[in-house]
């Protein structure tokens, strides 16, 4: 009987601290390169389009290591500076979030 992998608590703070870095870092360093959409970047990668935008809003349920290598690979950058942690950066992107909500 195989094992079903343990649940992922998405509630971790590091975890959520760690996606949102990665919303932050992959809008910025996508933005940075001329005319790559969203959706080029995706195809370029060989994922779905729904998962960069699910990405960059922060609502990214679950990301394989797979993934953030094509994307990093894609992107011409080291996986780890899209996982890099910059508490400015995160509460500035929070605060955009939450405004747009409300409008």
């Amino acid at each position: 009987m195989a094992r079903r992998p343990p649940k992922t608590d998405y509630r971790d703070p590091l975890l959520r601290k760690t996606l949102l870095a990665l919303a932050v870092n992959l809008e910025k360093t996508r933005t940075n390169v001329p005319k790559l959409s969203q959706q080029k970047l995706a195809t370029l990668a060989g994922i779905a389009s729904s998962t960069v935008s699910e990405i960059e809003r922060g609502d990214v349920v679950d990301l394989r290591l797979s993934t953030l290598t094509a994307l990093a690979g894609i992107l011409e950058v080291d996986p780890l500076r899209l996982l890099k942690i910059n508490e400015e950066l995160i509460r500035k992107f929070l605060t955009s979030k939450a405004s747009r909500k409300q409008k």
